[in-house]
């Protein structure tokens, strides 16, 4: 039985043999929430946590912040802010897992800043939520640059201290 967008599930058929999968009710969640189903939601293990590796980048966040962590306690403090940060990053992911379950909207955070706030302020949250959005991803967009700099400037200094060339760091000239 192949249903049309918009068109509601027939229980009956339903209940006849063919089952009703989870893509059936986030199709009818969708259409209650005003949008048409659109896209294939079909991601499988693998590919969700190749997308999640992807997005953070936590191999090159990684080596930047290695050095923070060296020179302010060695490796006690790496271990264990590590533990700490995975703990209340899987609480963050888990709340807002459910709350994509709930509302599957592409939009994600101002999506769902606009349904669950008041209708009084929804308009306005969901808006700054967009900016706060935007503004995370910008930042992040010069994190990576600002952290090989950092890698780079260590490497320079290594260098400079074990060989008798010399090496001259100045400011960019402006």
């Amino acid at each position: 039985m192949v249903r049309q967008a918009g068109e509601l599930p027939n229980k009956k058929a339903d209940k006849a043999g063919e089952p009703f999968d989870q893509a059936t009710n986030d199709d009818v969640l969708l259409e209650k929430l005003g949008y048409t189903p659109e896209f294939k939601r079909s991601f499988g293990l693998l590919g969700m946590i190749g997308f999640s590796f992807s997005i953070v980048t936590s191999w090159t966040a990684l080596s930047g912040v290695l050095l923070i962590g060296v020179t302010s306690g060695g490796p006690p403090v790496m271990i264990w802010s590590w533990v700490g940060i995975c703990i209340v990053s899987l609480i963050v992911a888990y709340s807002m897992a459910e709350m994509c379950s709930a509302y599957p909207v592409a939009g994600g955070q101002y999506s769902w800043v606009a349904v669950l706030a008041p209708k009084k302020y929804a308009r306005g949250m969901s808006y700054l939520c967009g900016w706060f959005m935007l503004i995370g991803i910008v930042c992040s967009l010069f994190c990576v640059p600002n952290l090989n700099a950092n890698v780079y400037h260590s490497l320079l200094w290594v260098q400079q201290t074990t060989t008798s060339a010399p090496i001259s760091c100045s400011a960019w000239p402006t």
